[in-house]
């Protein structure tokens, strides 16, 4: 049974119990005591369009935990998210005329993706790692990505 749920921009509601539950989650598993949100950390996260839905709001936290330290709180610097007008500008998707004969939509689709992966590699200075970390991805994702589009390619 499918269950349809609205992208997490459009349910900003639910991000502080999100953030909640992925510090509990995290800390439980590396066995570290739960980090505290002041309420202009969460003001920051629900600002924010999360692009990457709520995985990357679970990938934020994670990394906002691992470079706290032994802090108790973590604080809005602790959450490097590009300004909103910043992600608009590079979000936007180029207008895509549709021919009267149609398109193939695998390879349309994949030739926008290749151009993202491509530019964030190049800004990134070929680091998948920090490539991933703009695109609110996990490092492996981002590899299986670009090995399904060299896969495709071939």
């Amino acid at each position: 049974v499918p269950i349809l749920t609205p992208p997490l921009r459009e349910r900003l509601e639910d991000i502080p119990a999100l953030a909640h539950h992925f510090n509990a989650k995290i800390c439980r598993q590396e066995e570290i005591p739960m980090r505290r949100f002041p309420p202009e950390t969460l003001s920051r996260l629900a600002a924010y369009p999360w692009p990457g839905n709520v995985r990357q709001l679970e990938n934020e936290v994670e990394k906002a935990i691992a470079l706290s330290g032994e802090r108790e709180a973590l604080y809005p610097s602790d959450f490097p998210l590009p300004s909103a007008g910043a992600l608009k500008a590079v979000l936007q998707v180029p207008a895509i005329a549709l021919p009267d004969t149609g398109l193939d939509f695998e390879r349309t689709v994949g030739s926008i993706e290749r151009q993202i992966l491509d530019q964030a590699l190049s800004k990134a200075g070929g680091n998948k790692t920090a490539a991933a970390g703009m695109l609110g991805l996990k490092r492996t994702t981002l590899s299986a990505k670009l090995r399904s589009l060299q896969a495709g390619a071939a």
